[in-house]
């Protein structure tokens, strides 16, 4: 399967707007650092300290501020790991633990019109965001 190439063509104007998108990308990266800050006052106030789980707060002056507090844990497996203990589990043990069919970009944009026409009915491609990358 062919890819497209890139060209480079010369666009009237463009300085201004890569000026405008780098001052964008300033304010946000200072608004994400307020936000972040932000959030940590938050939880600092309310002495939330939990492992994993969410509880809601109230503001003790302003009844109708409401602040949900929630400490997410993200579980990964290490496949070699758990393929050597798999076989020895009971299936209802066994369905902790789910695969999830990914497509292998490499290995489909490798393949012939053919094969390309047999996965079709399979795979679902949409376009994603378009990337700005400024040099």
């Amino acid at each position: 399967m062919a890819t497209a190439t890139a060209t480079t063509r010369l666009v009237s104007g463009l300085a201004a707007l890569v000026a405008r998108l780098e001052n964008a990308k300033d304010d946000e990266a200072a608004a994400r650092e307020a936000r972040i800050e932000a959030e940590a006052q938050i939880v600092a106030a309310c002495g939330f300290s939990q492992a994993e789980g969410s509880a809601t707060f109230r503001d003790a002056d302003d009844k109708e501020i409401r602040v949900t507090l929630t400490q997410p844990v993200n579980r990964s497996v290490d496949q070699a790991a758990w393929k050597s203990i798999e076989a020895d589990l009971p299936p209802s043990i066994r369905e902790v633990v789910r695969w999830k069919p990914e497509v292998s970009i490499t290995s489909f944009r490798a393949l012939d019109s053919d094969a390309l026409a047999l996965v079709a009915p399979a795979i679902t491609s949409k376009p994603g965001k378009i990337s700005v990358e400024v040099k």
